[in-house]
Order: C-alpha cells, then sequence, then structure tokens
C-alpha cells in the first residue's frame, strides 16, 4: 500500500555519508569487541548440558573485572598526583574527580548484585560443578586493588594471608602483586599529606597544643557541674562518664598510647596525621579546608562501598549455597566471606572514629588572624607553610589563655560551696591507701594522681555494681580493690590480657580432633570498656565415678604462683606450670622442679611473640615438635622474661641442681602428645582428665577478674568464644560443696585474688573456661 501523502520537504538530518574503514578504526575494531563478546565461554554448553544462566553469571563477573581495571587505573593516577610534596589547587579538584568516580563505579558494583540474584540457588546448582576450583578469591585485579588503597597483609584474615599461593603459577602476577605491596599505597600517601597539614606547627598555630587545652577546660568544666549533683549515684555516673571520655582522649593525646593502639591493629594513622585529620574535620568550613575535608568524605564512601559490596556478595553466596558448603576454590565459602566483613578492611578506619573525639563548635580552638590568612593561600603551597609558620604568640592569644586559666580556676573554687565532700573525700581517703599499699609512682604527680583517682573512683562504682548484682547467691565471688583499680579497662586489657583467637571455633565433643595450627589476630574490633555480665543457664551435671575433691596443691606437685607483671606471657606460665606438675605427679618420688618459663617466653616460635603474647596451642606444638627440654629455673640464664640473655637450645646447661642434658627429671618435661579441644556442655571430661592425670590448661575471658577478691565466680563472666583473652593452669576442683567449682591458678602474683587462684564454677562454661582446653602428656 503506497503512502496517502508525500511530503515534497527533504530532512537533511538524514542524509551524509557512511565512512568505511578507509577512515580509520570502527567502533567494533577500536573496543576489540570480536574478542570481547566472544570471551564468554560456557562450560555448561561444552558439556552438552546447557545451563541458560551461566551466561549471566560470567558477563556479570566479567564486568566485575573490567570496572575493577577502571578502578585501578583512576588509583595510580591518584597516586601519582599525591607522590608530590605540594598538592596545588589544581590537582585537588583532579583528585577529587578521580575519587568520586570510583564512588560512583563502586556504587554500580554494588548495585551490580542484584542482578545476579535473578538467578536462583537451583538455577546455580545447576553449573556450579563446572566452575571449580574456579573461584573470586582468584580474582588478581581485587587483590591489586585493595593493596593500592592500603589494605596490610597482617589486618587480613588467615586464610585470605594466603591469597598469594592461588597465583603461584603464575610469576606475572606474583611481580605484580609484589610491586602493589612494596609501593606507597593510598592510605600512605594520604597519611603523608595529612601530616602536611597546615597549623600543626609547634612554632605556629599549634592546634594540636590548643585542642588539648580546649578539651581539657571542657572536662574541667563538665566535672564542676557534675559535682554540683545533689544525688550522689547520678553524679558518681556522671564522673565515671567524664573519666571514660578523658581516657578516650588521651588514647590520641599520648603517643605512645596511639602507637600501641597502631600496633595492636586498632588504628592505621600515624599520630601526626590524625592529629591533621582532626584539624581539617574542624575547621572544614574554611575555604581552603573544604576540598580537603570532601577529600576525607570520598575516601570513607570508598571504604563504605567496599563494604557494602562485600556484604551484598556474602548475602548473596548464603542465599545461594547456605551457611555450610565451601566455596568452589577451598574456602569455608558464606563462613570465610562473612569474615572480610569486619573493621580490619576499613582502610580509613580512622577517619570513621573522627566523630568520637569531636567537641562543641563553642570549644574549638579560634583561629588566629595570621592561621585566616594561611588558609586563604594555596593549600600545601610553600607560603602557606611559611605563613603558617610565622603564626605566634599574639596579645589576644594570652588574653584567651588568661581567660581560660581564670575559668577552670573559678570553676574548681566553686566545688566546696557546691558538694556533699563526704563521698569525694572517703574515696580519696581509699585511694591514697590504695597507693601506699601497690606503691603507686605517681604519687608526686599532681595530673596523673587527679587522672587515677577519677578511674579509682571509676572503679569503686563497678565494684559496688558487681557486688550488688549477685549478693543474693551462695558463696558468691566478692569484689574489691585490687592492684588494677586505677587502670582504665583498656589498659588493663593491654596490661594483663591478651587475644588468644584461634583459626577454628572448637565445638564441645569428646573426640579429640587433629591440632591445627592457631594464629594469634589481632582484634580490629573497638575494646569493650564495660564488663560483660552474663549469667549462665544451664543446669549443672555432675558423672558419680568422681572424687568429690581434687587438689593438686595438697600433693606437692604445684609450684609458687607466678607474676607475669605487664610481660604478656600468661600463654607460656599456665603451659609451664602444667608441664612441671605432670613432670612431678610421673617422678616416683613425686618432687616438684620449678621450670624456667623465662626461657620458654624468650625463646618460642611458631608465631609466638615473647612479652607481645602467644597461644598455648602453639606452644604445645613448638614444644612437641622440638622435643623442647625446659629445664630448672635454678638453671635459667635468663633473669626475667623479657631478658635477651639465653640459651635456646635444647641442651641444658649444667648448675644450679646439677641437672645434665640425659636426666631423667629433665627429659621428663618433653611434649610427647597434647590436645586443643572444646569441652562446652562435657565439662565431666576436664573433671575426669583433672582427677586421673593431673592439671590442665584452659583459655579463659578474664576482664571480670580485674577486681577478684575470692569466692566462686557465678556470674558476669562471658563465655563468648571471641573473648577469650588470657591463659590460666585448672590444678583441681571441689564438688562437696553448694556451687562446686574449679581451682584455677593465675599468673598476676600471690597478692591477687584467692592467693593468686581464682575459683570458677563449673558446668555453666564461666568465663568461657570450657570453650578451649588443652590436655598435656609427656614423655
Amino acid at each position: 500500500m503506497s503512502c496517502p501523502m508525500r511530503s515534497g520537504f527533504v530532512d537533511s538530518v538524514q542524509g551524509g555519508h557512511h565512512l568505511g574503514s578507509e577512515a580509520g578504526m570502527l567502533y567494533g575494531e577500536y573496543l576489540m569487541l570480536d574478542k570481547v563478546l566472544s570471551a564468554q565461554r560456557m562450560l555448561s554448553v561444552e558439556g552438552k548440558k546447557p545451563v541458560h544462566d551461566e551466561h549471566l553469571f560470567i558477563v556479570t563477573h566479567q564486568a566485575y573485572e573490567l570496572w575493577f581495571k577502571q578502578i585501578i587505573f583512576e588509583l595510580d593516577s591518584i597516586r601519582g598526583l599525591f607522590s608530590t610534596e605540594h598538592i596545588e589547587e589544581s590537582r585537588t579538584l583532579e583528585i577529587l574527580k578521580r575519587l568520586n568516580r570510583i564512588v560512583m563505579i563502586l556504587k554500580l558494583l554494588v548495585d551490580q548484585v542484584p542482578i545476579l540474584e535473578t538467578m536462583t540457588p537451583l538455577d546455580f546448582m545447576d553449573f556450579r560443578d563446572y566452575l571449580s576450583p574456579a573461584s573470586g578469591f582468584q580474582s588478581l585485579q581485587f587483590r591489586l586493588l585493595e593493596n593500592k588503597l592500603g589494605v596490610k597483609s597482617e589486618h587480613r584474615v588467615k586464610y585470605n594471608q594466603k591469597y598469594t599461593e592461588v597465583f603461584a603459577s603464575d610469576s606475572c602476577a606474583i611481580e605484580r602483586i609484589a610491586a602493589t605491596e612494596a609501593e606507597p599505597s593510598l592510605a600512605d600517601l594520604v597519611q603523608k599529606w595529612l601530616e602536611r597539614t597546615p597549623g600543626l606547627e609547634q612554632d605556629g598555630f599549634n592546634f594540636w597544643g590548643k585542642f588539648q587545652e580546649s578539651v581539657e577546660q571542657l572536662l574541667a568544666e563538665q566535672e564542676a557541674s557534675a559535682m554540683t549533683e545533689e544525688h550522689e549515684h547520678v553524679r558518681d555516673y556522671r564522673l565515671m562518664d567524664i573519666g571514660k571520655r578523658r581516657e578516650v582522649y588521651k588514647s590520641i593525646f599520648d603517643a605512645q598510647v596511639h602507637d600501641a593502639l597502631v600496633a595492636r591493629g586498632e588504628r592505621r594513622f600515624t599520630h601526626k596525621a590524625l592529629q591533621g585529620a582532626i584539624m581539617i574535620t574542624f575547621y572544614r568550613d574554611e575555604p581552603r579546608f573544604s576540598q580537603p575535608h570532601q577529600l576525607l568524605m570520598l575516601l570513607m564512601d570508598i571504604d563504605s562501598l567496599i563494604t557494602k559490596w562485600r556484604y551484598n556478595h556474602v548475602i548473596m553466596v548464603q542465599r545461594m549455597i547456605g551457611s555450610q558448603q565451601l566455596g568452589t576454590g577451598g574456602s569455608s565459602g558464606y563462613q570465610y566471606l562473612r569474615s572480610t566483613l569486619s573493621d580490619r578492611y576499613k582502610v580509613f578506619i580512622d577517619l570513621f572514629n573522627l566523630s568520637t573525639f569531636l567537641i562543641p563548635r563553642s570549644s574549638i580552638p579560634p583561629l588566629t588572624n595570621e592561621m585566616q590568612k594561611a588558609l586563604n593561600l594555596a593549600w600545601g603551597s610553600p607560603a602557606h607553610t611559611v605563613a603558617a609558620a610565622r603564626n605566634g604568640s599574639t596579645m589576644t592569644e594570652v588574653i584567651e589563655m588568661l581567660m581560660i586559666i581564670l575559668i577552670v580556676t573559678l570553676c574548681f573554687l566553686m566545688i566546696p560551696f557546691n558538694t556533699k565532700p563526704s563521698a569525694v573525700i572517703e574515696s580519696r581517703r581509699k585511694f591514697d591507701v590504695f597507693m601506699r599499699l601497690y606503691d603507686k609512682p605517681y604519687r608526686g604527680d599532681a595530673r596523673e594522681y587527679a587522672y587515677r583517682f577519677q578511674i579509682f573512683r571509676a572503679s569503686l562504682s563497678k565494684i559496688r555494681q558487681l557486688n550488688e548484682w549477685s549478693r543474693d547467691a551462695n558463696d558468691t565471688a566478692v569484689y574489691g580493690i585490687t592492684q588494677y583499680a586505677d587502670l582504665t579497662d583498656r589498659e588493663f586489657i593491654a596490661h594483663q590480657l591478651a587475644d588468644l583467637f584461634p583459626d577454628d571455633p572448637i565445638g564441645g565433643g569428646g573426640t579429640a580432633r587433629a591440632y591445627q595450627k592457631y594464629v594469634i589476630e589481632t582484634r580490629s574490633a573497638e575494646m569493650k570498656n564495660d564488663i560483660i555480665f552474663s549469667r549462665a543457664r544451664r543446669e549443672l551435671r555432675l558423672p558419680n565415678n568422681l572424687p568429690l575433691t581434687v587438689d593438686w596443691r595438697e600433693q606437692g606437685v604445684i609450684s609458687q604462683v607466678k607474676n607475669q607483671g605487664s610481660c604478656g606471657a600468661c600463654w607460656a606460665i599456665s603451659v609451664v606450670d602444667t608441664i612441671a606438675a605432670l613432670a612431678a605427679i610421673k617422678r616416683n618420688d613425686r618432687k616438684l622442679i620449678e621450670l624456667c618459663h623465662e626461657r620458654v617466653v624468650r625463646c618460642a616460635a611458631n608465631g609466638n611473640n615473647g612479652c607481645d603474647g602467644g597461644d598455648t596451642c602453639r606452644l604445645l606444638e613448638w614444644l612437641a615438635e622440638e622435643s623442647f627440654r625446659i629445664g630448672a629455673a635454678e638453671s635459667c640464664a635468663e633473669r626475667n622474661m623479657v631478658d635477651p640473655v639465653g640459651n635456646c637450645t635444647v641442651e641444658i646447661p649444667a648448675g644450679g641442681l646439677g641437672l645434665q642434658q640425659e636426666d631423667a627429671g629433665i627429659n621428663a618435661t618433653v611434649v610427647r602428645r597434647f590436645s586443643c579441644q572444646g569441652f562446652e556442655n562435657e565439662e565431666h571430661l576436664m573433671l575426669r582428665h583433672l582427677a586421673t592425670k593431673g592439671p590442665i590448661v584452659a583459655a579463659v575471658n578474664a576482664i571480670s577478674w580485674k577486681y577478684y577478691l575470692g569466692g566462686v565466680i557465678q556470674f558476669h563472666c562471658d563465655s563468648d568464644y571471641d573473648l577469650l583473652n588470657h591463659a590460666v593452669a585448672i590444678v583441681g576442683y571441689e564438688l562437696n560443696v553448694t556451687v562446686p567449682y574449679y581451682i584455677v591458678k593465675n599468673s598476676w602474683g600471690p597478692r591477687f585474688g584467692d592467693r593468686g587462684y581464682v575459683k570458677v564454677a563449673i558446668g555453666r562454661n564461666l568465663c568461657g573456661i570450657a570453650n578451649r582446653v588443652s590436655f598435656i602428656e609427656l614423655a
């Protein structure tokens, strides 16, 4: 049928010529689409059983890899721009543009996961077997991306730390990985950039000094206000809260504390870089801090979006294969992927935590005229630095300082007229007795005295709560002032406890499992400052064929209680003391020989780190593999646990007790076999071993032992496996009492607890005492 109407108008837009290959490359040639579009190799088709959704699976993952390549391309260019000492404003704008591009790509990747979820688990199962051993774990580009951002090997979960093994046959891949691990990451370059933040110079604006003064003034005002509170419990709570915040601020003002947190993996930035980030956050409304603040926000966006992408991936995997199936590449599948969601993979975790250190706008140190002028110059330019350095102590600053001193003085002068002094005076009296009793070194340091006194008062409040919440129970533990009452929970954990995390939680069960190597991993999650209170609810079940009382101390085979001091050596002391007891039990005369735990602390390899922490299971493995004879304490060359002098060979020097290498007493300290098991719900097996074989080693959660004086711990002691942080020896038990208990030998000296011992109720896995237990058999 012909068109009924025809216009005489000719649209010139529809004209033109089709240029062919003679003018250059065509679209398909430029993009090499012949290779890209033919790269979807469907193994199900090759296997004569085509599965429709395999094509979607391939295309989606290829798209991921292409976007990874683009992100790496942008990261390399950004790192190049950061590599110069002075970053001009034009470069900052370019960095912002490219970081924003990475953010947009990551948003796209996050939104791409739901496309894969249109595939059902059964659809995926139809072709999953074709994938093995291929796995997303083998994505070289994603590992390069992580390294270039700044993910360190020590922050990865254990399985992820071995990611290079999958590329062992690809020398080119290994070289690329090694290069990214050696060259400065984006995180490294950002830190160096932040360290150059104008205004940090001590002889200039000295932001950090002014910030500390503002915090001290703010806390002093809040303390003065709290002291006017009429209700004692409200006043104590407010003072305790202020004490906690003072502790938080100390963690950034004290460079040593900050460096210790970096070493533990809880922070990433250098102390100077953290100062720069805080200053930019406070003065982000200033023209020249606007772009740097946007840059910090984009870095957090990148971390957040990668975490969201990981999370979406984890949920998708759980939906497709559940929580128990292994991954196609050999990992634990969902369980492994879930472990990558922790803060350990956040490269810029310190930026997320900046809000912890904010103060009200009214307390932010005002900019001086010189600093205000400096911020109007180009960011990072030499002139900018010179202008900031010229900033001196002006008359305005002197007046401001005098006003601060006057206000703080008036606040403290008001305290006696607005408070009831009885509670404070009583607390101070106890504190003075405490200092003399434990010979505390800060008696002459007024500043440290005031700080420790506030912590001590908070401890008194916690002790009162602990005793009130368990006072109705029979034979319950009693809590009170110990040598640790002037330490914050963070300090107590750092000084006395350690992270004892094995690779794989061991569930309860009577069958001994083959021992796997345990790795201590520092938790990047924030430490808990409050004691976790929990009550076990399972009924106690005890076998009938056990003696009612077992106490190996009465047999004279238990060595004296050790004091680890500030050395994190509980992992070695608990094992060595148990070996000494078992060796004495094995001898006909049951003669106890004190063993040289100092040598074990210094010499033990296999991932153990001396006073910086270790693992009982790793130690036992090393002792067994090396057939290591520990040696008598009297022949010990080491004078203390940090002494670098000593002998790490299996030869035991003569002297002391006159024991030679061939002496049966020393040979009896060689570990033949051992086990590391969980006995939750099966503590009767622990009791049977204690009764028939001798003492055992256990990992526990000892955070609530900070104030323990005696009695049986029945409450306030969390049994969560992930909270194990201390190692002890169990030397007996008592069943012929209202509340049956273990006799636990601690390593905090004989003045702690019940002459150095702790009683823990049996049958409830209190303090996680049955989560990871070691039975030892000597040669």
